[in-house]
């Protein structure tokens, strides 16, 4: 929690870095499933019981809170809508954001279409846009997508968004939301 969050991205880069440190060097165990993100064979011995028991009660605790969480969500996209609407990527809005049949509640607010890598470039110093998902069908591979076994054409839609997307995280505290919101109006003057 203390990492993963806009401000502390960098942050989290170098705990990334010294958990692969840990892992490859100094051979200890993690708690972190970060050896799945390989077409390599891996140790399952303590898979799923490299979870640590906490996480139940931790969920338990979500649970309770899920009620602000999805209110907290909801507002985040309305005032991305009323955002993005008044820029000039008002027509890569998804269109289902605005169809009164479906409650959305965001884990990200996505744009689509194909002018979108410089501003993708521009909101990367306070957006982890590495992290945008659907950049490419197997998200998290560091080497060809072939040695998973992924045949080109399988995923069409996402070998054909790949760049062309924008995600921006809607799982912000209620105290970041107004820096978000601040640091993406400023991107888009």
């Amino acid at each position: 929690k203390e990492f993963c969050n806009f401000k502390n991205y960098g942050k989290l880069f170098f705990k990334d870095l010294w958990e692969n440190f840990k892992i490859k060097i100094l051979k200890t165990d993690t708690a972190f499933l970060t050896e799945d993100i390989s077409s390599k064979d891996f140790n399952f011995q303590f898979y799923p019981s490299k979870y640590p028991s906490f996480l139940a009660e931790l969920g338990l605790k979500e649970i309770q809170r899920w009620k602000d969480t999805m209110d907290k969500r909801k507002r985040l996209l309305n005032e991305l809508k009323i955002l993005f609407q008044n820029s000039k990527f008002k027509a890569n809005i998804l269109k289902a954001y605005f169809n009164p049949d479906l409650e959305i509640i965001p884990h990200r607010f996505i744009l689509t279409g194909n002018n979108l890598s410089m501003y993708k470039k521009k909101i990367s110093d306070f957006v982890n846009t590495d992290w945008f998902w659907f950049n490419k069908p197997i998200v998290a591979a560091n080497e060809p997508l072939e040695n998973y076994g992924y045949k080109k054409g399988c995923c069409i839609l996402s070998e054909e968004l790949g760049y062309d997307i924008i995600n921006i995280p809607c799982m912000v505290t209620e105290e970041e939301i107004p820096i978000l919101l601040k640091s993406l109006k400023k991107s888009l003057a």
